[in-house]
C-alpha cells in the first residue's frame, strides 16, 4: 500500500510482516489510539476553556460600545435636536402668516422673536429677542437676501438755459419689512420722484405708494400692493459692538441688484454732518458701500437688520468707510410715518427756496447775489417772494444747508427772527416755525 504526501512530491509504501509482527503492530496502533484519544479530549477541553474566556471578553467589549454609543447618539441626537430648533427660529425670518388685518403675525417659535410696533393699525415691522446664534455671511445673505429690493425713480429735471424739463432715473435699495408690502428706504432715493419702482429679488416688479418720509433722518417708508413676502426681522443696534460683523446688501451702482458686501462695524455714533447740513448719528463700517447701495439693509451675524445704509465717503483718498442708520432711530420714523405720513414736531420756515450757487444761475435769475432766496410763501410768517435772506437766528445764509442746521435746534412753535435784504435794505422778520408735516397736507 502507498501513500503520496499532500504535494504528491513523494511516496510512501508499507511493507507486508508476519502474524506476530501484526500483532505487535496492532497492538502499538491501539496504544497510540488510546493515547491520541485522550490527547484529543485534552485539547477539546483546552479549547472548550478558551472559547469560554472569549465569548466573556465579547460580551464585555459589546457591553462597554453599547454604553458609549448609546451616550454618542444621545448626545448627537441632542446636538441635532438643538440645532434643528435653532433652524426652526431662524426659518420665522422669511415670510411669516399673514394675519386678518394685514399686518405681520408672530410666528409659532416664540424663543428667538417677539413682535412689537406702536402703530395703532397693527404691527408694521417684527422685532427679534436675540435668541439664535451666528451664522456665516452665506447663510445671512441665503436668509435675508429675498427681503432687500432694488428701487428705481423716475423725476423731472430742468437743464439748460430755458430750464427745458426732461425726465432723468435714479437707482437705490430698500428693505422689506412687512408680509403686505411696508419698505423701508431713504429719502433720498425717493425725494422728487414722480415714480418708484420696486423690483424684488425674483425680478418681479410692483409701483410703490409713498407712504411718508423724514428728510431730517433721511428714512422714508413705502408700500406695494403685494401679499406673503419675505421680511426682515428687526435687530437691537443699541447692542453693536465694534468689530461686529457687517453684512451689508443692495443695489450698487443701480444694476447688481442683491450685492452682499462683509466687513465690520467700524465705530458707533458718528456725528456726521450731511451735505444738506443735517447732523445724524451713524453706524461706521469698512463693508463696500457704492451708489446704489443707499436704502439698503445692514444685517449682523444673526441676519436681523440692525441699520439702513445711507452714505459712503467719497474722497478719493478715502477707503472702507461707510455709513449707516442705526435701525433704533429709525423705528420711531416709520411710526410716525405710518400714522401720520411725516413726522410730528419737525421744525419749517413755511417757504419755498432757490439757492444760487455760481455767476451764471444769478444772471439767468436777474439777481445781485449768491445765497438763497425765497421763491414761495406756503404759511402765513411775513416773509415774501423773492426777499434774499440773510440770517437767520443770528447764523449767516448761504447755502439751504445753512438753513437746516438751524433748524433742527428748533421746533414747531418757536419763534425765530430771520433777517432778509428786501427792497434795497435790510428787514427783521419774526417767524413762528410751523410743522413740517402740515404743509405737506
Amino acid at each position: 500500500m502507498s501513500f503520496n504526501d499532500s504535494d504528491h512530491k513523494y511516496s510512501f509504501s508499507v511493507t507486508p510482516s508476519d502474524s506476530e509482527a501484526n500483532e505487535r503492530q496492532n497492538a502499538s496502533f491501539e496504544e497510540q489510539r488510546r493515547a491520541a484519544d485522550e490527547e484529543h479530549k485534552k485539547e477539546m477541553t483546552k479549547l472548550r476553556r478558551s472559547m469560554t474566556k472569549m465569548i466573556a471578553v465579547f460580551c464585555a467589549i459589546t457591553l462597554v460600545i453599547g454604553i458609549g454609543g448609546g451616550a454618542l447618539v444621545g448626545h448627537l441626537t441632542a446636538k441635532n435636536t438643538v440645532q434643528n430648533t435653532a433652524v426652526s427660529t431662524l426659518d420665522t425670518h422669511m415670510a411669516a402668516p399673514e394675519s386678518t388685518t394685514g399686518a405681520v403675525s408672530s410666528p409659532e417659535s416664540t424663543t428667538a422673536v417677539s413682535t412689537t410696533g406702536n402703530v395703532e393699525a397693527g404691527n408694521l415691522y417684527m422685532t427679534t429677542s436675540g435668541g439664535h446664534g451666528a451664522m456665516s455671511s452665506a447663510d445671512v445673505y441665503e436668509l435675508v437676501s429675498p427681503s432687500v429690493v432694488s428701487i428705481l425713480t423716475e423725476y423731472q429735471t430742468s437743464t439748460g438755459y430755458y430750464q427745458q424739463s426732461s425726465t432723468s432715473s435714479g437707482a437705490g435699495s430698500g428693505v422689506i419689512i412687512s408680509a403686505d408690502g411696508y419698505i423701508v428706504t431713504n429719502n433720498h432715493v425717493i425725494e422728487k420722484a414722480t415714480k418708484i419702482t420696486v423690483a424684488l429679488a425674483d425680478n418681479t416688479e410692483y409701483e410703490a405708494a409713498l407712504v411718508g418720509t423724514d428728510d431730517v433722518t433721511d428714512v422714508a417708508l413705502l408700500k406695494i400692493d403685494a401679499q406673503n413676502l419675505s421680511y426682515a426681522v428687526i435687530g437691537d443696534s443699541s447692542e453693536l459692538r465694534i468689530g461686529d460683523t457687517a453684512n451689508v446688501i443692495g443695489n450698487p451702482l443701480g444694476r447688481l441688484s442683491g450685492t452682499l458686501t462683509v466687513g465690520v462695524v467700524s465705530g458707533l455714533d458718528r456725528a456726521i454732518t450731511m451735505s444738506d447740513g443735517t447732523t445724524m448719528n451713524l453706524i461706521q463700517m469698512d463693508a463696500a458701500v457704492n451708489p446704489g447701495n443707499s436704502g439698503g439693509g445692514v444685517f449682523n451675524s444673526q441676519g436681523d437688520l440692525i441699520g439702513i445704509t445711507v452714505a459712503k465717503t467719497s474722497a478719493t483718498e478715502v477707503e472702507g468707510i461707510g455709513f449707516a442708520i442705526p435701525i433704533n432711530d429709525v423705528l420711531p420714523i416709520l411710526d410716525e410715518l405710518m400714522e401720520h405720513g411725516y413726522v410730528t414736531g419737525r421744525p419749517a420756515l413755511g417757504i419755498t427756496v432757490l439757492e444760487i450757487s455760481d455767476q451764471f444761475t444769478a444772471m439767468m435769475y436777474r439777481v445781485n447775489y449768491l445765497g438763497v432766496y425765497v421763491t414761495g410763501v406756503i404759511a402765513d410768517n411775513g416773509l415774501e417772494v423773492g426777499d434774499y435772506i440773510v440770517s437767520i437766528d443770528g447764523a449767516k445764509i448761504s447755502s439751504t444747508a445753512d438753513i437746516n442746521a438751524v433748524l433742527q435746534k428748533h421746533a414747531a412753535g418757536d419763534q425765530i427772527d430771520v433777517v432778509v435784504y428786501r427792497n434795497n435794505g435790510e428787514t427783521t422778520v419774526s417767524v413762528t416755525l410751523v410743522e413740517e408735516g402740515s404743509l405737506q397736507q
